[in-house]
């Protein structure tokens, strides 16, 4: 009899609670592995998104940044042209203003003036003398918003 029992007891089976402990153990390993590499796909996701919105702000400011003189020439420098047969809105020629091509540009459409320019903000164009007295410009003292007026007189 002893050796039925002896035989047993080598024989004897581990519970099935220590038989898959291992694999139980691989498992969570495996879904927190998975966890930590979701979670950083997710960070990497969104820094490179906050990223990409940084620099669209960067832009943007860099073009706020522009500073009114700067603004100013580069409206200016579409009214200066080389000859009078060259295209564009131009109405300076070299350095002197030519009377029909800035009639030309005060019959055009402010709507359409702005948008040339490339401008959101109202303008209005003016001349002026020595002496700070407006210069008409054929019927009008000044071309540009309705909403503006130079001297109290009113541009559009």
């Amino acid at each position: 009899m002893r050796k039925r029992k002896a035989a047993g007891r080598k024989l004897a089976a581990k519970p099935a609670s220590h038989r898959f402990s291992g694999l139980k153990s691989l498992n969570d390993k495996a879904a927190v592995l998975l966890f930590i590499a979701a979670l950083i796909i997710v960070i990497f996701l969104l820094d490179a998104l906050a990223d990409q919105r940084f620099q669209l702000g960067a832009k943007k400011s860099a073009a706020k940044a522009l500073s009114k003189e700067n603004v100013e020439e580069l409206v200016l420098s579409k009214f200066v042209i080389g000859s009078k047969e060259q295209d564009g809105m131009g109405f300076i020629v070299k350095d002197t203003v030519d009377p029909e091509l800035l009639e030309h540009l005060a019959t055009k459409e402010y709507s359409q003036v702005k948008k040339e320019l490339g401008l959101d903000a109202d303008f209005a164009i003016h001349f002026e003398d020595e002496n700070g007295n407006l210069v008409p410009m054929g019927e009008r003292a000044c071309i540009g918003s309705r909403e503006a007026s130079i001297q109290g007189i009113p541009c559009g």
